[in-house]
Parts: structure tokens; sequence; C-alpha cells
């Protein structure tokens, strides 16, 4: 019954007993062949039609690192690497579809994480009515394969020579370098012929072609070949090369591998050894740096030959000691490097150098030079030497400039401060640090904005720098510091750019601008002077003409008076008096003017900054204490006009201490390296002096208008003193500042540029205010012609000089003088002088008139008078071809003096 039920049950089931039936077979199929699986030395695995392993050998097992029980039942597809299962149900599916076998590569995972390459040779199990039932497949391990030819891939592309694979004649692969040694791209080189990259005949008469293909075939024959071929590159350029070919075999079939090396070079050189010997040697007797032929000989060298400068370096020297080794001469002398980088250079065969200290032969000096070594075919190495001590002392001196320039950054006027890409802050300067009020330390790589608190007035805006690329801006911009103190700044802005004009970063300059705006009006105080020198020197010169036919009208009237002590004689001293206290109002005056033009002498100005003082402070209740640097420099200066500078600042600090006070009066000398404020200053040698004083200070709304012309605080000042100060400075390429604390007192301080010269005079001249008048004597007489445009000048010298005995004729202009003075001449009635106005309004001045009077009379005594007293020819008239000079106004015994003198 059991047995009759159970055929009913397969009845029931056939689904199950097909199962079973092939589950049968493939069991069938393992127990027949598992001893030969075991013992073959492959991976096999058996599958059933749904791709699980039902069998495995151990060496499957071992292959991907897991147990067979970790592997039974599994699909095999979960071994397999992501990058290959397309591979592997393609295969299956072809299998499924009637493919009976197949051969593919693809990667395993294995247990440990590891990827392994196999070839998988597969064959589907059938059943009687050729139905797959599964597969059985072999696995062949081929990582090992792979790795070798990734290697081999890797020194392919990496080789220093060309390396090139060949089918027959035809390039099919080639490295990085081929590429760059016939310099075309790969796909203009690929599936052409290696004679294709040749010229069409080869030196021997060849052709290229012909004489390739002789040499590809003999390499296929077995034989290895190595010759020298003469190639070109894509663009024709030829090149010599060696080439090897080899027979090799990839995946069974047979190609030919080149490796081509350019001998272009080397080539060159065997061809100037061999046809151009005797050139060789007029270049090598030619070069300008000592050289030295060494031949290699028992791991050591001779010396062959030097050429005509190493014998003119060595003066001679080394002309004895041809044929010494090298180890011997460089190695005793402490020189073993030498030695062995020549010797590194000959194996190689290539070029080297090197810098070092070497001690000379022929003197025993010390200095660096540069060793060139260069390998010369087949048994030679030249030796260049070339003395860079200069460089070397040139390069350390950049290297000093570098420094001084870092140092610069670090103190220039401006603040400076860079920042990366980002807006955090890389440099920062000191004036940065006193703009800020933040410490470098406390700046260093952190946000611009964090630091600088920039606002504008007008829109009350912050900048933020970080949206600003570059700009450049000045007004209404306040920077508020660290404690909150505001100050007025100007701004600008640029971008750092890279060699690739690529942002890395941006620097950004702060100016104060009141040093600005101080220098603006410096600028304008500059122009007031330049628009009042103008009128000033017009003014003095007409004042000057004035006082003279006054002081001489007064003169005259003194000598008429026979009684002296009358009460009319006093009053014409006083009257005199007051005349010379106006001349020296002109004076002043005329410091502004053209006419003020310093005539300047090398001086030592210690004695004359003494002097000066000690006058300026007599009778007074103040005190002065002077201190002179021992070593002060010399100054080009006028000295009179220094001395009224020094004058009226003295006695300026005199007056702001009614009570008396210390004055303290200081000269040093000052080397300038950068003036912000003038950079003309900047770079040279100054001589400062300091004056200052203890009284009660200038409020500060005047400090900027107290050099300003007629500009005073005092009720009876002129305010032309310190003006003038102003303006002597000025053209004296100086400069004067003032400074000054209410209650605390003043300083002034003046520069001057130093002379490079010696002292050529250190007189000083005392101005004597008030000449006394003394009676007239005349002592000759004779004809002086008088050359002036004032008709009451012409007058008043007319009444002088008859007063004095001589005869006098009048003249206008220098024209009208010229014509009167060569009717005179033609006469033959004597001239004894002739006295010319330097100035003539709308004529010739004596200026141009002593010109032409000199080339018609060479003797004629002639003095020259002017308003214009600091005119350069007043100071200088010998020079200009004048006998005496005459300056207004004069008395009239200033003109009998004068005449006395000359005559």
């Amino acid at each position: 019954m059991d047995r009759i039920r159970k055929k009913k049950d397969k009845k029931k089931n056939p689904m199950i007993n097909k199962e079973i039936k092939e589950q049968y077979i493939l069991r069938e199929f393992e127990l027949k062949f598992k001893d030969i699986f075991d013992f073959v030395n492959e991976s096999i695995a058996i599958s059933d039609k749904d791709d699980k392993l039902i069998y495995i050998n151990d060496r499957y097992s071992e292959l991907l690192n897991y147990s067979r029980n970790e592997l039974i039942g599994f699909k095999v597809i979960d071994f397999i690497s992501e990058d290959f299962k397309d591979i592997f149900i393609k295969e299956n599916t072809d299998r499924e579809l009637g493919k009976e076998s197949s051969r593919y590569e693809i990667a395993f995972k294995t247990k440990d994480g590891r990827k392994v390459f196999v070839i998988i040779s597969a064959k589907g199990l059938y059943d009687s009515k050729e139905k797959l039932l599964g597969s059985v497949a072999i696995l062949t391990d081929i990582t090992q394969i792979r790795d070798m030819e990734k290697k081999y891939h890797t020194l392919f592309e990496s080789a220093n020579d060309s390396i090139f694979l060949m089918d027959n004649d035809i390039f099919i692969d080639c490295n990085q370098k081929t590429l760059e040694l016939f310099n075309c791209k790969k796909e203009e080189i690929i599936n052409k012929p290696p004679y294709k990259f040749s010229p069409e005949f080869q030196p021997d008469g060849m052709t290229s072609k012909e004489k390739a293909l002789i040499y590809i075939t003999k390499a296929f024959s077995g034989e290895p070949q190595f010759f020298e071929w003469l190639h070109s590159t894509l663009d024709g350029t030829p090149f010599y090369a060696e080439v090897t070919l080899n027979l090799i075999e990839l995946k069974g079939k047979k190609y030919l591998q080149a490796i081509v090396r350019d001998i272009t070079e080397r080539k060159l050189i065997e061809k100037v050894t061999k046809e151009k010997n005797e050139m060789y040697k007029q270049l090598f007797n030619s070069y300008p740096l000592p050289t030295y032929a060494w031949d290699y000989l028992d791991d050591d060298f001779k010396l062959v030959k030097i050429n005509e400068a190493a014998d003119r370096y060595t003066e001679g020297k080394l002309r004895n000691l041809l044929g010494m080794k090298a180890s011997q001469f460089f190695t005793k002398r402490g020189f073993k490097n030498i030695f062995e980088e020549m010797m590194m250079s000959f194996k190689a065969k290539t070029s080297s150098s090197s810098e070092l200290i070497y001690t000379f032969l022929s003197s025993g000096r010390k200095s660096y030079i540069e060793a060139h070594f260069a390998y010369v075919p087949p048994n030679s190495v030249l030796l260049h030497t070339k003395d860079i001590g200069e460089r070397k002392l040139a390069e350390k001196q950049l290297g000093e400039e570098k420094e001084r320039l870092s140092v610069t950054l670090a103190s220039i006027g401006d603040g400076v401060i860079t920042t990366d890409i980002n807006g955090n802050i890389v440099i920062y300067n000191k004036v940065a640090e006193e703009l800020t009020g933040f410490k470098q330390k406390e700046t260093i790589n952190r946000d611009i904005n964090d630091i600088l608190n920039i606002t504008d007035t007008i829109s009350n805006e912050r900048f933020e720098f970080n949206k600003l690329l570059k700009f450049e801006l000045s007004d209404n911009l306040i920077l508020t510091n660290k404690y909150g103190k505001k100050k007025e700044i100007a701004i600008k802005g640029s971008p750092i750019l890279d060699k690739s004009e690529k942002t890395i970063g941006s620097v950004i300059v702060i100016r104060d601008n009141e040093e600005k705006k101080k220098l603006e009006r410096e600028i304008l105080k500059s122009q007031k002077m330049e628009a009042i020198s103008i009128l000033a020197g017009g003014i003095a010169h007409d004042f000057n003409n004035i006082l003279t036919a006054i002081l001489g009208n007064l003169s005259i009237a003194k000598m008429e008076i026979e009684n002296k002590d009358s009460n009319l004689s006093k009053i014409i001293d006083q009257t005199i008096k007051a005349t010379y206290r106006a001349n020296n109002l002109t004076k002043q005056l005329l410091t502004f003017s053209k006419g003020g033009t310093p005539i300047k002498k090398t001086t030592s100005i210690k004695e004359l900054i003494e002097e000066t003082t000690k006058f300026a402070l007599r009778g007074s209740k103040s005190k002065s204490f002077i201190r002179i640097a021992p070593d002060l420099w010399n100054v080009d200066i006028d000295g009179g006009q220094i001395s009224q500078v020094i004058n009226n600042i003295v006695i300026n600090a005199d007056q702001a201490m009614p009570s008396g006070g210390n004055i303290i009066v200081d000269a040093k000398n000052e080397i300038i390296e950068e003036s912000i404020e003038e950079p003309v200053l900047s770079g040279k040698n100054y001589v400062q002096i300091s004056i200052m004083d203890q009284g009660i200070g200038i409020q500060k709304e005047f400090l900027s208008k107290i050099f300003d012309p007629y500009f005073t605080t005092k009720q009876t000042g002129s305010g032309l003193g310190l003006s003038v100060c102003y303006s002597i400075i000025k053209n004296h390429s100086g400069r004067i500042t003032v400074d000054s604390v209410i209650g605390e007192g003043s300083i002034f301080k003046i520069i001057l540029p130093a002379s490079t010269k010696t002292q050529e005079s250190n007189e000083i001249k005392e101005n004597i205010g008030e000449k006394p008048l003394l009676e007239g004597k005349t002592t000759s007489s004779g004809i002086i012609i008088i050359m002036d445009d004032e008709d009451y000048i012409q007058k008043l010298l007319l009444k002088l000089l008859n007063r004095l005995g001589y005869k006098v004729i009048i003249t206008g202009e220098g024209k009208e003088f010229l014509k009167v003075y060569r009717n005179i001449i033609k006469s033959k009635k004597e001239v004894m002088c002739v006295i010319m106005d330097l100035t003539i309004s709308g004529g010739m001045g004596g200026k141009e008139t002593i010109k032409n009077l000199r080339e018609f009379d060479e003797n004629v005594r002639v003095i020259v008078s002017s308003g214009y007293s600091n005119d350069p020819i007043m100071s200088d008239y010998k020079n200009y071809g004048f006998n005496g000079v005459l300056p207004k106004p004069f008395s009239i015994n200033d003109l009998s003096d004068l005449l006395r003198r000359i005559l």
C-alpha cells in the first residue's frame, strides 16, 4: 500500500520529482569527477541553473578566501566585483540560450577585500533532452599577470627613452617620450611606418624605407638589432638616434619593440672632435674663461691642456704642471670634492657645476669660483672656472637691500596693510599700529573689517573692505581707532596678483589727512609769498630811491649848518637815523623779491649762531644757552640773511617772555631718510637749528598763519619778521617749522642743506644802522657821468658831486649814455668815473650797458648803484665788470669814500 501511495504522490507532484532528478544528475556529475577536481591545480565550481554553488574544490575556496560552508548554496554573482557583474550575467544568459561553453575574464571580491582577476572557462551541464541543468566553471588566477602588465605599462610610459611597438612595420603603440621626441600627437604616429618619420635618404645613401625594412626583417627573425638612425620630427627637423629592435610575444602574437634614444648632441660632439679639431683648438684658446682639459687614465685624470685664459690666470705657473694627476693636484690642496665631481661627470657622461671658495695657485688669494665640468667623448673632461667673488658680493648686497626694503616698509610714513584672498591680515606696519591703536600681534590673521573702523561722514556708512577691489578715497573719511579716537584719513587699495594675474590678496594704504592738509597749507603759503615778492621788490626799489634823495639832501643840509650843536642839526641827525631805520624795512621787503636771492658762501655757521644770538639779546632779561655739535657740517648760505633769520626768531622769543627766561639754541647734523611732507628733502644731509623759548606760546589757530606776510599778534609789529625768515630759508632750499604749547613755550626748527665744500669765509658784518655823517673832502676833480632814470636822483647826484668838486654829465638810460660817452672821448676829455643805476625803467640798465662800455673802453672806472641792494650783481659786482658798488640809499660820505677808493 505504501508503495502504491508513493506512486500516487509522484503523480501529484511532477515538479518536485523533476527537481530531484536534476539534483541527482548534478550529484552524479560531482561524484564522477570529484577526485579529478580535487587533484587539479585550477579552481573548479559547479553551480545549478539558478547560479547557486553546489560544489567547489579546495583551490576555489582558497582563491576567494572563504570556507566551503560560506560558499555552498550562495550565488556566484554575489562574489563578483561590481564592475564585472554585467559580463557574468551576459555569459550566463548566452548559455541559457544555447551557448555551450565560454571563456572570459572577470574579477572576484575575496573575503579580505582584495580583488582577484581570473579567466573563467565555463561549460553548461545538460540532461538527456539537452536542457540546461547548471554549469561547471574552471577559474585560472591571472592577478599576478595583470599586476605585471600594470607595472610594465608604468615603466613603458615613464621610461626616459622613446619606446614603441610595431606590428610588422607599423607603429601600434608608443609612450609619452616618443611623442616628445618626434614632436607629434599619438594619433599622428599610430598606424604609420617608422620611415615616415625619417628623411628620404640615410647618411649612407640608402633610402630610409629600404634600410628600415632590412632591420625590421632581421629583428622578426629573432636577431636583435642595434644601430644608429637619422630620424626626423613631424615638422621635418632631423635628429640622430640609437635604435634597439627586439622581438617580443604578447598574447601569442609576435611584435617588435623599438627603443630610441636621441644622440644628436653626442653625434655633434663626435663630428666636432673628428672633423673640426683645429676649430676646437682655436675655440679652446679663445674661450674667455680659464679652461683645463683632463684625460681619464686609470681611475684618475691627467692634465693635458690649458687655454690661454687659464695660462694668464695662473700667471704661467700651471703650464709647468701639465701631466699632473688630478687626484694629486686637488686632494693635496684640500679640494677633494672637485676631483670627485670631475669623476662623477665623466662616469655619468654629463655636465655639472658647483660653487666653492678656492685658494688661487698664483697669488694665494681666496674667492668664490664657479666650476663647470663637461664630459667630452671619448675619455676627457673640460673644467671651466669663473671667479664669482664680485657676483657673490652683489648677491649679498641685494640681500641686504631686500632687508632694507623690508625695514622701509615697516617704517614708511603711511599705514600699510596687506591681506590674503579671504581678507585676513598678513602684514601690518608700525604706522598702521599708530593709526588704529592695534598692535601687530593683535591683527595678524584677523579679518581686516574687525580692525579698521572707517566711515564716510556724508553717508555715515561703514566700509566693508572685502567688497572693494581697486579704490582710492580721500575725502570725508573718518577712522575710529581702538580707543574711540577719530582721525581724518585717506585710503587707497589695490589687489595683489600672482604671475597668472590671479588675485591672491590686497594691499591697503592709509594716510593721515592732517599731514596732507598741512602740506596744502605750506603750498598756499608759498604761493602767497610768490605773489607778494613781485609787489615787494618794486616797492623796495622805489622806496630806496626816495630814501636816497632824502638821505642825500639831509647830508647836504647837515654840511650847510655852521653850528653843529644847534637844534636844527639835532633834528637833521634824528631824521637821518629814521631814514636808516626805513632802509632796514626795505631790506626786509627785498627778501620777498627776486632781488632777495641769497649770495651764498660755504660757511661754518657756529660763529654766526653765537654772535647773532648774543647780539639780539644784548640788554635783555633773557639768557641764551647755545649747544652746537662739535662736528657741525658747513653750509652754503648768505651769512647776512641767515643772521637776520636767527636775529628775528631770537627777538620774538625774548618778546614772548616779558619777565625774561631761557632761550635754548641748538645746532646739530641731521640726515633725512624720507620726508612725506616734502619728498624733495629726502635722502640728504642737513644742519638743523632749533630755537626754543619758555614764553606764552602761540595759539593753535595762529600756527598755520605765523609765516604769512603782515600777520602779527603784536600791537606794534609789522608782520614781516617771520615772513622774511620763511622766504630766506626757502631761498636757501631749507625748511622752517614751528610748534608751540600755550603757557609752555615755542620751538622754531630750521634745516639747511649741508655743504660738501670747505669754508670760504666766515665774516659776519654787523649791520650799522646809524652811520654818523662826516664832512666830505674832495681830492681830485674831473668829469663824472651819471646814468639814472629818476629825476630827483639825477639832481641829488649833481648836487653831491658838485659839492665834492666834480663836473657832472647826466644821462637817463644806456643808449643815451653810450652816445654821450663816445662824444666825450672823441673830444679828448677825461672821464674820471661812471655811476650807473642797475635798473632803468623802459631802457637799457647797468648790466647790459657795462658790457657795451667795456668793449669800447676797458679802463674806465664804473660804479653800480641800485635800490635792489640784495641783487646778486651788487654782491658780486667785479665779475660783472664794475669797479665799485653804491647801494641806495647813500649819504654824501658814502659817495665820497667810494670815489676815494676807486679813483
